[in-house]
């Protein structure tokens, strides 16, 4: 008989183990994780906890062998050629004690990526037990959660301006206040209307997430076409209906807050990425999808960004046609 029961925070794993025909009591093993200031972690915060071995009728376990095991694993599994890779790894043998509680610590852990669970892929990190009991293993894992902060972007701050033009029918200016944005941010910008002769239906944001897996993302290894991409959308932002006139002005102001997205992952384990792009959308009156999309990089950091005006250049561009 195995029973599993997952408790409220502090995290905590619970199996049972029954003899054959319910010869012998089960004997109760839990993973039992300290209580931490929130529900995640991160690099480098240590990881604490017990694993606790008991029996249902009291009686005294003869454990030969407990081991916990910290990993960090990317799993692929919609290509090719599905893969498993191991890019955290800590074991630890437990001494044995005349105790049924058993603590453990794995100090300062590397926990280099974000947990993430996507179409293509995952990145996992877990907790794994063995307990021996009468030369008899007895394996349970308990998976953790990985929220990691930066001080602020990888790359290079800068305005974001995209450029729409449709031949004489439409020009627009869309500018958003930066390339890099905190997920505990906003996305702010607003549009502006330079040229309107199209009926507009309406018009929207989206963001794309686009997962990439099978090797290191390069131009080189793109253009030899070694990878695969899956593109997703994953929220929509309307902004607007019906025509607007010339020289109007839309302000875009979007919390990131409840938005489904994460930070952007560049080569995780060398063979996973995630990229997050910005699509502007302009439906006309006959339902023809005029677009044009824009990457933008996403980060998480502890702190709420302030809220700055910034001045715009605006770049040459022009609009994709979706008959």
């Amino acid at each position: 008989m195995v029973m599993v029961a997952v408790k409220a925070f502090p995290m905590n794993i619970q199996s049972l183990f029954g003899g054959q025909n319910g010869q012998n009591a089960p004997v109760i093993v839990d993973i039992i994780m300290d209580q931490q200031p929130c529900k995640s972690f991160k690099d480098g915060m240590p990881i604490k906890g017990s694993i606790i071995v008991h029996s249902a009728a009291k009686n005294r376990i003869n454990v030969t062998g407990i081991n916990i095991e910290l990993i960090g694993k990317l799993e692929v599994s919609s290509c090719k050629n599905p893969l498993s890779i191991n890019f955290c790894y800590v074991n630890k043998s437990l001494p044995i004690i005349d105790s049924n509680n058993y603590p453990f610590t794995f100090k300062s852990p590397e926990l280099p990526y974000n947990t993430y669970n996507g179409v293509r892929a995952k990145v996992r990190y877990y907790l794994k037990c063995t307990v021996t009991k009468d030369s008899t293993p007895i394996y349970k894992e308990l998976d953790i959660l990985v929220l990691n902060t930066a001080q602020g972007p990888p790359i290079p701050v800068r305005p974001l301006n995209i450029d729409v033009g449709i031949e004489d029918c439409l020009h627009i200016d869309v500018r958003l206040d930066r390339n890099a944005i905190n997920l505990n941010g906003q996305i702010l910008g607003h549009v502006h209307f330079l040229v309107v002769k199209l009926v507009v239906k309406h018009m929207e944001i989206n963001i794309l997430r686009t997962e990439i897996v099978g090797g290191i993302l390069s131009d080189q290894s793109s253009a030899e076409g070694q990878l695969t991409h899956e593109t997703t959308p994953v929220f929509r932002y309307e902004l607007m209906d019906g025509t607007p006139g010339k020289g109007e002005i839309v302000p875009i102001r979007m919390n990131l807050r409840n938005v489904p997205v994460g930070p952007t992952e560049i080569n995780v384990a060398n063979n996973f990425s995630v990229r997050y792009f910005l699509s502007v959308v302009i439906v006309d009156e006959s339902d023809r999808r005029y677009f044009k999309k824009q990457e933008v990089w996403f980060y998480r950091s502890e702190q709420t960004p302030e809220v700055t005006e910034t001045a715009f250049e605006i770049p040459e561009g022009c609009l994709h046609c979706d008959p």
